[in-house]
């Protein structure tokens, strides 16, 4: 507001000198709400796939310590075999995969190096098929999860725990092949829980379906569990043509992006892919995705799996 023409010298002063002190307020209140901002908008520590961007995880559901870190350990991991003689004996095999007494032929799937509790650790997992006489597994047949984990001790790797329940999963009698061409995701979701996104890729009638198998690890007893799978991207290249002469097999590609919308509680987050590019709709016709097409997967308690469902 402009001073009238009879206000006095003192008076303009006066005003002038509250304008300041407004102003400076102002500024003082302005810079501590971006400060606040900026801390809540600050991301989440923890290793993440390149081409995935790392999780947003509320400031209360991220131990100040991660449960998972990256390791830093030089030290070369235990083979296959060893990790194999571990966790089922040492019935004298020397490969990635061996005949047990029971009949069933296990396999070295998968090993993942990380650092927890101070320590740099490595926990391998193993799967078991069921023998089957006819050479044909059912499509449902799955196989059985076990676990062995080591924690480095003066420059050697020391066997710590194995466990034989860590779940089932798989088809046709066969584990999912892992795809080493992109990296493993791990997240803290609680101060005492972490999860684990194994990246893992399917081949079949001309389409390649990659997502993650998902692992939890709780660190108050070190138990392992599998808590199913996530689906990210589908590509049918391999079969399928694209032109307005064959609409019908036309290509389909899309690809996903994970994020976590994890609770303060320690409760086990919702998991939502966000994916790109087209998709066969339920008319079989082919169209582009939108952000309304994202996938939510959530925490089933009664199956102890991730289960889609819409956001």
């Amino acid at each position: 507001m402009n001073a009238t023409d009879d206000r006095s010298l003192g008076d303009r002063s006066f005003a002038s000198a509250a304008r300041r002190r407004n102003a400076i307020a102002w500024l003082l209140l302005s810079a501590a709400l971006a400060g606040l901002v900026a801390c809540e908008r600050a991301p989440a520590d923890g290793p993440a796939d390149a081409t995935t961007p790392a999780a947003t995880l509320p400031a209360a559901a991220t131990p100040a310590s991660p449960v998972l870190g990256a390791s830093t350990a030089q030290t070369a991991v235990p083979s296959a075999a060893a990790v194999l003689a571990a966790i089922y004996g040492d019935e004298g095999g020397s490969s990635d995969s061996q005949t047990l007494a029971d009949g069933r032929e296990a396999a070295f799937w998968y090993g993942y190096r990380y650092r927890s509790g101070g320590r740099d650790r490595y926990t391998a997992f193993a799967a078991a098929a069921k023998p089957n006489e006819s050479g044909f597994p059912a499509p449902d047949e799955q196989v059985a999860l076990a676990r062995i984990s080591y924690s480095l001790d003066n420059g050697a790797w020391r066997a710590d725990a194995a466990q034989t329940d860590v779940g089932e999963f798989g088809a046709l009698g066969r584990a999912p092949e892992v795809d080493a061409a992109r990296a493993p995701l791990a997240f803290d979701t609680a101060a005492d829980r972490a999860l684990l996104g194994v990246p893992t890729a399917f081949f079949a009638t001309g389409a390649t379906i990659s997502g993650y198998a998902l692992f939890a690890f709780e660190a108050k007893d070190g138990r392992w569990r599998y808590l199913g799978d996530v689906k990210t991207s589908e590509d049918h290249s391999a079969n399928c043509a694209d032109g307005p002469s064959t609409p019908n097999t036309a290509c389909v590609r899309n690809t996903g992006t994970l994020r976590l919308d994890a609770t303060a509680d320690g409760a086990m987050p919702a998991i939502v892919v966000t994916r790109t590019g087209s998709a066969r709709g339920d008319d079989g016709a082919i169209r582009a995705l939108t952000e309304r097409d994202a996938i939510v997967y959530r925490y089933d308690e009664a199956a102890a799996r991730y289960v889609a469902s819409t956001p």
